[in-house]
């Protein structure tokens, strides 16, 4: 039976053993731990971002002949 459920979810045994031990430890299964590092050595200051964004609405652009339906996206000449 554990077979099946981790070929339908495409999980290995290492992952289901690791979630298990989770919930048994804390009570919970393991959260997502993605983004939450604060060393960002290029993180861009807010300022600076909004700057990139200005410039870049400043630039004249044409809409896409690509585009099949109604879009922001400008094209640059």
């Amino acid at each position: 039976m554990p077979e099946r459920f981790l070929s339908v979810h495409g999980i290995g045994k290492g992952k289901l053993d690791y979630v298990l031990k989770s919930l048994k430890k804390r009570g919970e299964a393991p959260g997502g731990e993605r983004e939450k590092h604060t060393n960002r050595k290029y993180k861009l200051l807010e300022e600076i971002r909004m700057k990139i964004h200005e410039h870049v609405d400043s630039l004249e652009g044409r809409e896409s002949h690509n585009s099949w339906h109604d879009s922001k996206r400008k094209c640059l000449s």
